[in-house]
């Protein structure tokens, strides 16, 4: 990690770009490279930054600090905004509380995306976050506020712009026009950061890193491959990835995930209310661009979710607990990994988003069983 071989050097070198007022330079594949040759000559230098620019300028006040320094600031920050959140959110879950006997903080710890996250110092907790402060905005009817906390994670727009398409379509316009209003800001930012040619540049290189994954010096180039990610388009490229061509490849994919998203939609009223924004979290993350093991740490809320309704006895405790074993196995994770089955990932985090899906709406009876519960 000190030598800059993880994530966080990323980052790092983004924003110190930034910080030198060359945030034109940021999505440039030789001026990065210069860069992080510069600041870590022992570490990687193939990857291009590649989310957007107000990320960076945010992140600006750790490029004061030396590397190691820096690594260690932005380690602790994440702990403290993991023990925060966490902290905050599980008063919404008293009969997984009660029942674990422990702060959901242990689990947490306990999740190989959220160990993964902090060995890799990526952004992934920041995700967690901004969705679990969402999460609890929502349930305090404020889903306007709730928009705008979401609207900061469109550094990694590919892990918000499903949840909003799907909140408009569950009617929450509130939480919508939060979005736009906090997003708009937040892009225009980002163009006064690498100017108009940056963002020409930053569009061209996901058209290009998109288009051709099954060449490997692409997927190098952009840190992006296919088979490990845990959601339809891993699926999709481990299954016909050898003898399919990409436009083929890509075509399945899209029509794969514009049908669950379809299939969501439909589901409106279906799906309990309380229990439709952590579904939402799973099929954003099925029909993500990519996502790595760390991104799966925004999964927690669903999760969560999942369980307190089976505790009340609302959704099917046999597949819930099929999933968890596979999904709080950690050795499992470098394990699929090493043998290239990350994509297989997928099917336990799609099964809790089908029990989310089919939950049954809370009644006064569980309502009332909620203490008796607790007390067991």
């Amino acid at each position: 990690m000190a030598a800059g071989k993880t994530d966080f050097s990323d980052l790092y070198a983004a924003a110190y770009v930034v910080k030198a007022g060359e945030g034109h330079l940021l999505y440039n594949d030789a001026a990065q490279t210069e860069v992080k040759s510069r600041l870590f000559p022992n570490g990687r230098t193939t990857r291009t930054h590649n989310h957007l620019a107000f990320e960076a300028l945010f992140l600006i006040p750790l490029t004061f600090l030396p590397y190691p320094a820096a690594l260690i600031t932005w380690l602790i920050l994440n702990l403290a905004l993991l023990v925060l959140a966490m902290h905050f959110i599980e008063r919404h879950f008293p009969r997984l509380r009660a029942t674990l006997g422990v702060p959901l903080l242990l689990p947490c710890l306990g999740f190989y995306p959220i160990g993964q996250t902090f060995f890799e110092g990526q952004d992934s907790i920041v995700i967690l976050i901004l969705y679990a402060a969402a999460f609890m905005l929502f349930k305090s009817n404020k889903p306007f506020l709730a928009g705008i906390a979401l609207a900061f994670a469109i550094f990694k727009f590919h892990l918000v712009l499903p949840t909003i398409l799907l909140l408009l379509v569950y009617r929450e316009r509130k939480a919508v026009l939060g979005f736009l209003s906090a997003a708009s800001m937040l892009v225009g930012l980002s163009v006064l950061v690498v100017g108009f040619s940056g963002m020409v540049q930053f569009a061209n290189n996901l058209i290009g890193s998109n288009s051709a994954l099954t060449d490997s010096t692409n997927r190098a180039r952009f840190a992006l491959n296919p088979t490990a990610y845990s959601n339809i388009r891993g699926l999709v490229y481990w299954a016909l990835g050898q003898q399919t061509p990409d436009s083929i490849l890509l075509i399945i994919v899209a029509s794969a995930s514009v049908a669950l998203l379809i299939v969501s939609g439909l589901l409106y009223n279906r799906v309990p209310p309380d229990l439709r924004f952590p579904f939402i979290i799973v099929v954003t993350m099925l029909v993500s661009f990519h996502l790595y093991y760390h991104d799966v740490s925004m999964l927690l809320i669903s999760m969560f979710a999942a369980a307190e309704a089976a505790l009340a006895g609302r959704c099917s405790r046999k597949l819930l607990t099929i999933s968890f074993a596979v999904l709080m196995l950690s050795p499992l994770y470098p394990l699929s990994y090493l043998y290239n089955l990350a994509s297989l990932m997928t099917i336990p985090i799609a099964a809790v988003g089908f029990c989310l899906a089919t939950g049954l709406r809370d009644s006064p009876t569980t309502q009332q069983a909620a203490p008796a519960v607790a007390g067991a």
